[in-house]
């Protein structure tokens, strides 16, 4: 458990990535494509007549929270694909 906790953390910091990242990019590209059809979901619904019962408020909040947990993801997404950028500082070698 701790090492795969420390590979996660590894892949976060610049320099490093995962070893597999064809599956973040496609993950990412779903995330950001299908993230503006869910918060629109609601008028797309509205729009063939239908009513969902939620309020402008709770619409708005889930659409807020569908953004944000995208927006995570795919800054996550971006950080463990790539050699250049990263959140933590790259690793430093340990004097022997």
């Amino acid at each position: 458990m701790i090492q795969k906790l420390r590979a996660a953390l590894n892949a976060l910091r610049k320099g490093e990535r995962v070893a597999d990242p064809t599956v973040w990019e496609n993950s990412a590209l779903i995330v950001a494509t299908l993230t503006p059809f869910l918060v629109s979901l609601d008028e797309l619904v509205r729009a063939f007549g239908f009513e969902t019962g939620l309020t402008p408020v709770q619409l708005e909040s889930l659409a807020h929270g569908v953004a944000t947990v995208a927006g995570i993801y795919l800054t996550v997404s971006l950080a463990v694909t790539s050699r250049r950028v990263g959140l933590l500082p790259a690793n430093k070698p340990k004097p022997e």
